[in-house]
């Protein structure tokens, strides 16, 4: 009798301490809405999808928006940073650098630097409670050379 108490005993903590841990279920009523960030644009007429998107707001004051050709590379990549206190609506780029401080660049597939001269960006939703930045934009950028480009039909849903 006493080996089957102590049998059963051992049993019975062999397997309670195997029992596997609950867990919540998941939900977004107070996380970030899940979804992929999507960025395009057109240069001169010419698309651009990146095969790689970024985004996150590392700084907490601004979301940051790293779109690249690839991963795997430094060139023919947008880079936007977006202060969370820009509210919705239509900005010129003079006021988003200069009263928001807010920046952008991009590096062209030769590594050139280039600079925005002018443009106009919307800002469609900025949800820091959701983490969500929906903006369009449009805008003319220079490269080292005094190239300048053109930059029409530009997107961003951002989700960091």
């Amino acid at each position: 009798m006493r080996s089957v108490l102590l049998t059963t005993l051992s049993l019975f903590m062999l397997l309670s301490s195997c029992k596997k841990p609950e867990t919540k279920p998941k939900t977004n009523a107070t996380g970030p809405i899940t979804g992929n960030s999507t960025f395009f644009l057109k240069k001169d007429g010419v698309p651009f999808n990146p095969g790689y998107i970024e985004t996150g707001d590392f700084l907490e004051f601004a979301v940051d928006i790293y779109a690249a050709a690839n991963s795997q590379s430094n060139a023919d990549v947008y880079s936007f940073i977006i202060q969370k206190e820009v509210p919705v609506g239509i900005y010129d780029y003079e006021t988003l650098v200069e009263e928001y401080g807010c920046w952008f660049s991009y590096s062209t597939p030769t590594n050139d630097l280039c600079y925005i001269n002018n443009g106009t960006f919307e800002i469609v939703t900025q949800d820091t409670i959701q983490k969500v930045l929906d903006m369009n934009f449009q805008f003319e950028m220079e490269d080292s050379n005094g190239q300048t480009y053109q930059v029409t039909e530009g997107k961003l849903k951002a989700y960091y």
